[in-house]
């Protein structure tokens, strides 16, 4: 195994993922469009204004 400077910032981050990326790569997935949608920051840029700016 290498460990390269992305994956040991990711290990950084979050140990449980380092050891997925290394043991089972196919455990993890592409997010599907609904948890893509629910992160977008567009998504969160209208909540903010919603919800800060029209109290």
């Amino acid at each position: 195994m290498n460990l390269s400077k992305s994956r040991f910032i990711k290990g950084m981050q979050c140990q449980k993922l380092l050891w997925l990326l290394t043991h089972k790569k196919e455990a993890l997935s592409e997010p599907d469009m609904q948890q893509t949608e629910r992160f977008s920051v567009e998504r969160v840029k209208v909540w903010n204004i919603e919800n800060f700016l029209n109290v």
